[in-house]
């Protein structure tokens, strides 16, 4: 018997079409499945998740996923379901997907010798402040087989965990440690996909789903990709812009479960990019020419964002040139914008809010596109 538990979030109770749509994918690879909402959920979604869940649990939105996770096992360990379980997928609703059918991943994991599996893996490494990170499978997604499951060390590692605060609690005291909780009780873990198998990739120790989701899609076959990817700040944002065309040029999945998704929660400041996409798409329909103010990493975001859905724009803007290394920069003391022209601010939040100040005094705000910095993460 296969059980799952999926954690479901959203700060208006509000489940989107891509959620359905996942949901609907694995009925055929689980005979019991707890839906468990942190927060609230609205009317019309909750009756939708009841046509999958065998058990709907509305909970106070406290403790991230790993706090959702404990509480369901506990439920499901009380009411005979996880002595039942020969399997237990673990997944909540921060990615897309499956964006291939589930069949591989789920023989994958059947010919693997590994106890618990998961889509992606972090491998170790050492921060800047010389902490060091250690291996650990990403947990959004992790399928754990039966001898791990009805383990002590198993058991003993929900009992003993404590419900995390904030993102980092989540990561350092929930995801990090199951995976070496894992090793140090002689478990063993794998991932269905691996950047060591990608040779043309020279920095491995990195995010998988963050940096190359392209090349994991493509020659891999990655069933997922994450919400937090598809995001300005995000370093491997144009690396998902590639991956995001990949997949709607050559892969079955709608790519309208994406757009909607982002389309309704671009508005909201929890949401996950700093710069807004409703409020950039509507910016640039708004205005005749269109310029980026920024030649760095969120300038050079904004370009391939705008190549990619073919948005023309006028120029680059800086506010001084460094030895007229790069070509095409537009000097902002040499620019004359009309009134139906726009500027997009692209740079990190210190520089934008300087220039912010001094675009305010030549230029009305409604030329202005200035990032949203105050948004919060989302897990």
């Amino acid at each position: 018997m296969r059980s799952g538990i999926f954690i479901f979030y959203d700060s208006e109770g509000i489940a989107d079409e891509y959620i359905f749509y996942l949901l609907n994918s694995l009925k055929d690879f689980l005979d019991y499945l707890m839906i468990v909402c942190n927060g609230k959920v609205d009317a019309k979604s909750r009756q939708r998740f009841e046509k999958y869940a065998n058990v709907l649990l509305v909970r106070e939105n406290r403790g991230y996923d790993a706090g959702a996770y404990k509480e369901a096992i506990y439920m499901m360990k009380k009411n005979g379901i996880l002595n039942r379980t020969d399997e237990l997928l673990l997944f909540n609703d921060t990615f897309y997907g499956p964006l291939y059918p589930w069949n591989d991943f789920f023989s994958f994991a059947e010919k693997s010798s590994a106890d618990y599996i998961g889509i992606t893996m972090h491998k170790e490494t050492v921060l800047e402040d010389g902490e060091i990170l250690p291996e650990h499978i990403q947990a959004y997604f992790m399928l754990i087989k039966s001898l791990f499951l009805h383990s002590e060390e198993f058991e003993r590692f929900w009992k003993n965990l404590k419900e995390p605060r904030t993102y980092e609690e989540a990561v350092h005291g929930f995801e990090i440690p199951f995976s070496v909780m894992c090793l140090k009780s002689k478990y063993r873990y794998e991932a269905y996909t691996n950047l060591d198998k990608l040779t043309d990739i020279k920095n491995k120790n990195v995010i998988p789903y963050l940096y190359y989701n392209m090349e994991l899609i493509k020659k891999q076959k990655m069933p997922t990709l994450k919400i937090k990817a598809v995001q300005f700040q995000n370093v491997g944002f144009c690396n998902t812009l590639d991956a995001i065309e990949y997949i709607k040029n050559n892969l079955a999945y709608d790519m309208s479960y994406i757009s909607e998704h982002i389309k309704r929660k671009s508005n909201e400041k929890t949401f996950f990019s700093v710069i807004n996409f409703v409020k950039l798409n509507k910016f640039v329909l708004q205005h005749n020419n269109i310029y980026i103010y920024g030649n760095g990493k969120y300038g050079e975001r904004v370009q391939r964002y705008f190549k990619k859905l073919s948005y023309k724009f006028n120029g680059i803007v800086v506010s001084t040139k460094e030895n007229d290394k790069k070509n095409g920069e537009i000097l902002y003391s040499t620019l004359r914008l009309e009134k139906n022209d726009g500027i997009i601010i692209a740079l990190g939040e210190k520089n934008a809010k300087e220039v912010y100040e001094v675009l305010k005094k030549d230029l009305d705000s409604t030329q202005i596109l200035m990032p949203d910095f105050d948004v919060q993460e989302k897990t």
